[in-house]
């Protein structure tokens, strides 16, 4: 993994490198459930970000290289997009949760979660039960 790579490369072999994710976190009682509520608001809040990003789309700086194109994404483009497949939302019931957060952590080496309760403008109403079962039967098995 580059980040690794660059990290021992600068503070040795030895060194200790922390990995954060934060990404959008949505548990209901059932897959199905989870993301009929959770893939509208996560699509919302893939617009907002690609449209924030649009702002990258003619800056070049030497600190971010590569941001630059991140900034090409057009809204438009995520019509046909996979929120199971390609997405970096964490999203199901709570085996499912677990398993994907266990996921990340292998393929990415990930020690830091940041978790995003309130993408795509979800409302306390759908966002509470949510917290309740991360809390209740995510978090016990982690």
């Amino acid at each position: 993994m580059l980040y690794t790579d660059t990290f021992r490369e600068h503070h040795g072999e030895d060194a200790h490198h922390r990995i954060a994710l934060s990404a959008p976190l949505y548990v209901a009682e059932t897959d199905a459930a989870a993301h009929r509520i959770a893939e509208p608001l996560y699509r919302e809040y893939l617009s907002v970000w690609t449209q924030a990003a649009s702002s990258w789309k003619d800056t070049r700086p030497s600190q971010y290289a590569g941001y630059e194109a991140k900034g090409r994404t057009d809204a438009r483009e995520l019509r046909g997009f996979d929120v199971r497949r390609q997405g970096t939302a964490v999203i199901g019931l709570p085996e499912s949760v677990v398993e994907q957060i266990h996921a990340l952590r292998e393929s990415y080496g990930v020690d830091t979660f940041l978790w995003n309760v309130d993408f795509g403008g979800v409302d306390l109403a759908d966002m509470e039960p949510s917290l309740r079962l991360f809390v209740d039967k995510v978090l016990p098995r982690l």
